[in-house]
């Protein structure tokens, strides 16, 4: 019988847990402090899994998967066997636990089989479903599917990221051949405008530290020393201010 709203909203707390089974494996576990939370057994692998959609009422219903069906291609086999070994780790982490010895080796060995078919693909896929772990609970003969699209987002948005950093990277290597092309033919005012762009790459920066972040291993290239103890804003700051005060250092 499926649960109704208005059943798991006057579930009264008891001495001890008690459960209200939905079907498929779905229940929803009242605890003796009167928190409710969604929990759902499954078979996975010949071993019962456990797993967890969070707390009612701020998820009202969870989706439920059914039955494990066979996966069509590898990499969807890959995807599959790899969400629910990064699966176990997250439920050991969310009890504020360490990963068990079994479990790190299941996730390397997961880990290399995933990137052996979708090569350095692994991690993606657990950003995904960290960024997104209702991807666990979709239907079977949809999840696959699902994780794979998930992983190549985030992929595509690690890729986006990248770009942005190598963009601003080449913007403000250009800002410095010109300005020290104007200083070597001794037109060093006609510079300004590069040094007044490079104030604004740099306001930019400073509005966005994730940006900031992707570009920590890339002070070389912006010209900075690797280790100067400040943020990279605040280097490029101090870069133009020699700038305009005493010409570039060749």
């Amino acid at each position: 019988m499926k649960l109704k709203d208005l059943g798991c909203r006057y579930a009264a707390k008891r001495a001890k847990d008690f459960k209200l089974a939905d079907g498929g494996g779905l229940y929803l576990l009242v605890r003796p402090t009167g928190s409710k939370l969604w929990r759902m057994k499954y078979q996975f692998g010949g071993k019962e899994k456990l797993l967890s959609f969070g707390c009612y009422p701020e998820v009202r219903r969870p989706m439920k998967p059914i039955p494990e069906i066979a996966a069509p291609s590898p990499l969807d086999r890959a995807a599959l066997r790899h969400a629910h070994v990064t699966a176990d780790i997250i439920a050991m982490q969310e009890r504020k636990l360490a990963p068990l010895p079994h479990q790190l080796q299941a996730l390397e060995a997961s880990r290399t089989a995933f990137d052996t078919v979708s090569p350095k693909s692994a991690r993606y896929l657990e950003a995904a479903i960290l960024r997104d772990p209702t991807l666990l609970a979709i239907e079977p003969h949809k999840r696959a599917n699902a994780l794979i699209n998930a992983m190549r987002a985030e992929i595509d948005l690690r890729m986006a990221d990248q770009t942005r950093a190598d963009q601003f990277v080449t913007r403000w290597n250009d800002h410095v051949r010109r300005i020290r092309m104007f200083e070597d033919r001794g037109e060093r005012w006609r510079g300004d405008d590069h040094r007044t762009a490079m104030d604004g790459m740099v306001k930019q920066l400073q509005r966005d530290p994730q940006l900031e972040s992707l570009l920590r291993n890339r002070r070389l290239e912006l010209g900075i020393k690797a280790s100067s103890g400040v943020s990279i804003a605040r280097d490029l700051q101090q870069w133009i201010g020699r700038s305009r005060g005493r010409g570039i250092e060749m």
